[in-house]
């Protein structure tokens, strides 16, 4: 069941005022709001966009790729409305991307226009390279009587003392 697309957009674009928010405290909503729609000012644009396009995005449980798809189409686009210049093959660089099961990822990638950094793994069991700066993202939808009584443990044993 994937995620609604005004869902996934409206996730987005909270996740992005919310990391934006930290490198600039003083910006209203309703600056946000302008900045987002594209009506805000050219130089306005490229001050949040020299910044925002620096982050490093994550969805752990990429599924059908809907968030990161969305990512990519919002900064795509905002960059049109600011006439800001990308570096090609930003989403590589920037976007990344984990899913357990090969077969969704697989359907993922063949689905995808874009090209971000998409892994087949369990993220829970990785050690990723770069810090996050935001992450995107649904619990992964799976029955827990699927996992094997080993790994249910194992995340027990990782996790608990983080919620104790």
């Amino acid at each position: 069941m994937s995620t609604p697309n005004e869902h996934a957009i409206f996730m987005v674009r909270e996740a992005i005022l919310w990391r934006l928010i930290q490198d600039f405290p003083n910006v209203s909503y309703d600056q946000y709001h302008t900045f987002i729609t594209g009506l805000a000012d050219r130089r306005t644009g490229e001050s949040f966009l020299t910044i925002l396009c620096e982050y490093q995005f994550q969805d752990p449980s990429v599924g059908d790729g809907i968030f990161l798809k969305t990512l990519c189409q919002e900064i795509y686009g905002l960059c049109n409305k600011y006439d800001y210049q990308l570096k090609r093959g930003w989403e590589a660089e920037h976007v990344h991307g984990w899913e357990i099961n090969r077969e969704i990822l697989e359907a993922c990638k063949r689905n995808m226009s874009f090209s971000p950094h998409l892994i087949q793994g369990d993220y829970l069991n990785s050690k990723p390279k770069k810090s996050m700066d935001v992450i995107i993202a649904n619990p992964p939808y799976v029955r827990q009587e699927y996992l094997s009584s080993d790994y249910k443990q194992k995340l027990i044993e990782q996790f608990q003392p983080e919620f104790s």
